[in-house]
């Protein structure tokens, strides 16, 4: 399946295009909550392609922690 493109138009706002209403853009906004879009399906469901394509974009970095010994990947919120 193809990647959906998004765009950064705020900080923690990003705008991913439809599927299935071409020409139209949705919005996808980080909070400390979680994510959340203006379709649908993450209305309905709570779970959309389009968070999962702003997730997807966004850098991510490998933080170690001493105490655990564990390796955490962590989303990064710019």
């Amino acid at each position: 399946m193809k990647t959906l493109d998004t765009a950064k138009i705020a900080p923690n706002r990003w705008t991913v295009p439809s599927r299935s209403n071409p020409g139209h853009l949705h919005v996808v906004v980080s909070t400390a909550a979680g994510f959340s879009c203006t379709c649908d399906g993450c209305m309905f469901t709570g779970r959309c392609a389009h968070v999962d394509a702003v997730k997807a974009s966004r850098p991510r970095t490998c933080k170690v922690d001493m105490a655990l010994g564990l390796s955490v990947i962590m989303a990064q919120s710019k």
